[in-house]
Order: C-alpha cells, then sequence, then structure tokens
C-alpha cells in the first residue's frame, strides 16, 4: 500500500515539475525566434505574452545578446509584459550609432505605446487609423483605457489636423504624463504651442524630442529652423514693447 502510495506522490510530482517548467522551456525556443533569422517573430512574441510571467526569465536571459533584433525585441516585449527595465533599454538604443538598431528601436518603442495600455492588439490598428469615422471609437476606448499613451497621441495628432490646437495639446499632455519620452507627442505638442502663438515653447519642445530621438531631426529640421525665426520674432516684438512702455527720465 505504502508502495503505491509514494509512486503515486512521485508521479504527482514529476508531473508538477514538468509542468511549472514547461512555459519557461517552450520561452527559451521562442525568444530564438525573435532575432534577424527569417521567422514570425510577431506570433512568437503572442506566444511569449500568452505566457506572462513564465516568459519572464527567457526574454531577460536575452537582453544581453549581441544580436540586436533579438535584443531590442525581447524589450519590447518584457514592456508588454509590464518589466521596467525594458523602456530604458529601447531608449537607448535611439542614441545607438548603428542607423539599423536605432530605427529598429523607434519602430519598437513606438509599437510598444501604441499596445501597452490599450484595447486588445487586433482592435488596436483600426483604432489608430486616421479615418475620420473611428473618431467616436477612439475616444470611446480612452474612457475605458485611460492610461493608453498611444490612443492620447493618436487623438492629439488628430485635434492638430483639424486645427483645434488647444485639445491637440491637452492630449499631448495627457500623453507625456504617462510616458515623459514619448517624442512624438513632444512634436505634437511644440505644434500646438506654435499654433497657438507660443513660439519659443514649440522650440523647447522640438529641441527636447530630437534629443530623446535624434534620428527624427532630419525630418524636422526645416520646420525647426522657421520656428525658431518666429521665436525671434516674438522675442523681438517683446523687447520692442517693453522699451515702449519706459518712462521718459
Amino acid at each position: 500500500m505504502w508502495r503505491s502510495t509514494v509512486a503515486g506522490a512521485g508521479i504527482f510530482f514529476l508531473i508538477a515539475l514538468i509542468w511549472t517548467g514547461w512555459d519557461p522551456m517552450l520561452a527559451q525556443m521562442e525568444v530564438q525566434q525573435l532575432g534577424s533569422e527569417p521567422s514570425d517573430w510577431r506570433a512568437a512574441r503572442a506566444r511569449l505574452l500568452r505566457r506572462g510571467r513564465g516568459a519572464v526569465l527567457a526574454l531577460r536571459g536575452s537582453l544581453g545578446s549581441t544580436e540586436a533584433s533579438r535584443r531590442l525585441r525581447c524589450a519590447q516585449s518584457l514592456g508588454l509584459l509590464g518589466e521596467d527595465e525594458a523602456d530604458e533599454i529601447l531608449m537607448e538604443s535611439l542614441q545607438a550609432s548603428s542607423d539599423a538598431e536605432a530605427l529598429m528601436a523607434m519602430e519598437l518603442i513606438r509599437e510598444l505605446w501604441n499596445l501597452r495600455n490599450g484595447p486588445p492588439e487586433n482592435e488596436v490598428k483600426e483604432l489608430l487609423t486616421e479615418d475620420t469615422k473611428r473618431k467616436e471609437s477612439l475616444d470611446l476606448a480612452l474612457t475605458q483605457y485611460y492610461a493608453w499613451t498611444g490612443g492620447y497621441v493618436a487623438r492629439a495628432r488628430r485635434h492638430l489636423a483639424e486645427e483645434e490646437a488647444r485639445l491637440a495639446v491637452r492630449d499631448a499632455l495627457s500623453a507625456l504624463l504617462l510616458e515623459p519620452e514619448q517624442f512624438d507627442a513632444l512634436v505634437i505638442l511644440g505644434r500646438g504651442y506654435a499654433k497657438l502663438g507660443f513660439s519659443e515653447l514649440g522650440v523647447d519642445c522640438l529641441r527636447q524630442a530630437v534629443r530623446i530621438n535624434p534620428r527624427i531631426e532630419p525630418d524636422l529640421a526645416e520646420e525647426l529652423e522657421a520656428l525658431q525665426e518666429a521665436a525671434r520674432k516674438e522675442r523681438e516684438r517683446r523687447l520692442r514693447r517693453r522699451y515702449q512702455n519706459l518712462p521718459l527720465v
């Protein structure tokens, strides 16, 4: 009798051991699919995310990989699982000397912001389109997913396109409250301030966006130069008004 009891307990223990190690073991295999070799890395990421905590150890183990694609995709996956170190790794890679690594980091951090704290992934792409029919859907989604950075940025961009600068500034600030290094929100904020007549604030926002992500500088160069000129004229007007109001002695 006691032998059968011991055998049953042993089998139960063995099954439990296999079960607890199953997710981490499979996660190790799936992490390899996040590399640059031909693979459906998004499908591998989805499987890792479904494993939750069971995937964290495997993902962290590849953060030191010399292969940029695996390292950055692991960081993004950890970010989607709520791990704090992920954002820092991706943001640091925006400053990389390698254009390929920096551009990949930019794409992945944007996608992380779009997906994190938002609706299910299959709904996000549709909600973030600039189709005017999606306005009410996006507004409704933000009432439910109030910490969704990507939603605020998308709505801020829409407000700016519709010449609603104050609303664009409001949503851009909401996004920055959640993600202080959200460079796209900083660009929208700068443009919103410029439309409201605060050119100097606009220049500061664009410069900060470029400091965070140098890869956007070429796209902003002409705009930033024009805004700096507008800010210079704004300062000159203030100085003239100040001197005109000085008392004669």
